[in-house]
């Protein structure tokens, strides 16, 4: 009687101390900034890094910590949010990941994609830049976000680098990838054709766009490390209505281009520095934000901050800062190896 009565005494507690465990909740990241980090290039993995808004909070390699300590790839490249999910361009890995938005948990993968770069999105169109394998046999790809699949592969010329949806119109840039080429591609996503090209300055890089839909493009311009005396001249070019309203000649090498919300300013990197070139201006702006060859910038619209990047020559932990409208730094934080690319949650 006494064994039977201490035995249920046991499984009493037993039954309560289970129903008393606590269960850690999986972290969310809704809100606030996540910069992808390359990884060391051919030999590491990519890395995410998360920082909330309003908040110290800064947490490192949310992919590996909601996926069992996997490894995203390399090189981590750049991302997007499309329908709930993220896809994240895995460059050296030949691949695109693809997680839920709010956790990060690993939902599918996408292979076959040769250095893929950057995506663009709108409705329920998905597009994704890609050198291919060689540098010079890319183009872009549609995702099929259904299926997660590749949709159709669209031979554009080489090297397409930044993306971008303005007027219903998909904005192509071609740089060329390991070559040069100067045009940006206009691409209708009802039958995926090319209704314009235009020719805008040796290997465009990245675009923005304003409220009303005008389009702004950087160029690198050409760089011959065997014979610089045949370098270009950088660009800044503004697309209006399919056709170029003005061309702003910027140095050679210049870099990374963003746009403040209230569409007033463009900010670039240039001659190892960030500058602020005023939209109203044909002039180029010199004043430095920050001498700092900085290897990503990014704006949250929201909150009105500018995100700049440190690689500090992929030795370890990058950093990245960030700016308010007024051009003081207000915060920085500590980042993964070579923090390429701002994503606003």
């Amino acid at each position: 009687m006494l064994k039977n009565l201490i035995g249920g005494l046991l499984l009493m507690i037993a039954a309560t101390s289970c129903s008393d465990e606590v269960i850690p909740e999986t972290p969310k990241y809704e809100r606030g900034v996540l910069v992808v980090n390359q990884g060391n290039f051919g030999s590491g993995t990519g890395t995410l890094t998360h920082k909330e808004n309003g908040s110290e909070n800064v947490t490192q390699n949310i992919f590996t910590g909601a996926n069992n300590g996997a490894f995203l790839g390399n090189i981590a490249q750049s991302m997007i949010e499309h329908d709930g999910k993220n896809y994240i361009s895995i460059n050296n890995g030949g691949k695109v990941v693809v997680t839920n938005n709010v956790d990060f948990t690993l939902l599918d993968t996408i292979g076959g994609i040769d250095q893929s770069r950057y995506f663009a999105s709108n409705g329920d169109k998905l597009y994704l830049s890609a050198w291919g394998d060689t540098g010079s046999n890319g183009g872009v790809y549609e995702i099929n976000t259904a299926s997660n699949s590749v949709a159709n592969f669209l031979d554009i010329g080489s090297g397409p680098e930044g993306l971008i949806f303005a007027n219903e119109m998909l904005y192509i840039a071609n740089g060329g990838g390991f070559g040069t080429d100067s045009l940006v591609l206009i691409l209708d996503p009802s039958d995926n054709s090319i209704v314009k090209s235009l020719v805008v300055g040796d290997k465009p890089q990245l675009m923005v766009k304003d409220n009303d839909d005008n389009v702004y493009v950087i160029c690198n311009g050409k760089s011959d490390w065997m014979d610089p005396s045949q370098n270009t001249s950088g660009k800044l070019v503004k697309i209006t209505n399919q056709e170029i309203a003005w061309t702003i000649d910027i140095p050679n090498g210049s870099k990374n281009l963003t746009i403040d919300a209230e569409n007033e300013f463009l900010y670039f990197v240039t001659e190892g520095k960030v500058v602020k070139q005023d939209m109203n201006s044909m002039i180029l702006q010199t004043k430095a934000i920050k001498e700092i060859d900085a290897y990503a910038l990014g704006f949250d619209h929201d909150e009105k901050i500018l995100y700049l990047s440190d690689a500090k020559g992929f030795m370890g932990q990058g950093q990245a800062y960030m700016y308010s409208t007024n051009d003081v730094e207000i915060d920085s934080f500590a980042t993964g190896i070579g923090p390429g690319y701002f994503h606003f949650q």
